[in-house]
């Protein structure tokens, strides 16, 4: 079609429907390209919020490796007396009542922004590498934490048998609380 057909074409009675489409086509692409803009600010804020909560939660799982650390002399001091009472209960000596032998520290591990961040799909929106940093943080952590943690604090729910007797001790206890104490003694250790 020549040039002065097309424009005739489009100054007739045909040009105003295609200009009202044209308008509708134009103002839906910029609704989309400013429905974009929006949707990625509203992702950056969400993973701002979510790589915060992510921060104080590993800062939280430190603290509670660098607490349980720290109170490994204390433990071992306890696991001591421990052992002391058990020789003594060997010797058909009654248990002195105690009220608490006073278990390691343990701590809840949390995770609700690491799983939140992956279930949500803020985890998409993040840099990969930044990612995988987090991931492998809160995998190295809770993974340290409960290899020494869950082990051990089985160890001591049987020593905390010994809060509850009064007099002497028949064989068979002594024996679980004996392999009990010396398992506890080993995962101190081991810190």
């Amino acid at each position: 079609m020549p040039a002065k057909r097309i424009r005739t074409w489009l100054t007739g009675a045909r040009a105003k429907p295609l200009r009202d489409i044209g308008s509708i086509v134009l103002g839906v692409l910029i609704a989309l390209g400013i429905g974009e803009i929006a949707d990625d600010i509203r992702w950056r804020y969400k993973v701002s919020d979510t790589e915060t909560a992510m921060r104080a939660e590993l800062g939280s799982l430190r603290r509670a490796l660098s607490e349980r650390i720290s109170a490994n002399d204390c433990i071992e001091r306890r696991l001591e007396a421990i052992g002391a009472i058990l020789d003594d209960a060997r010797h058909g000596k009654p248990v002195p009542p105690l009220i608490n032998y006073a278990r390691p520290p343990t701590r809840l591990l949390e995770s609700t922004a690491f799983e939140v961040a992956r279930e949500e799909g803020v985890s998409l929106h993040m840099a990969r590498e930044r990612w995988r940093m987090y991931a492998a943080a809160y995998g190295l952590t809770t993974g340290l934490y409960r290899s020494f943690a869950d082990p051990e604090r089985a160890r001591w729910d049987s020593l905390s048998l010994l809060e509850n007797i009064r007099g002497p001790i028949d064989s068979d206890l002594l024996a679980s609380l004996s392999i009990a104490w010396v398992e506890a003694k080993a995962y101190a250790r081991r810190q």
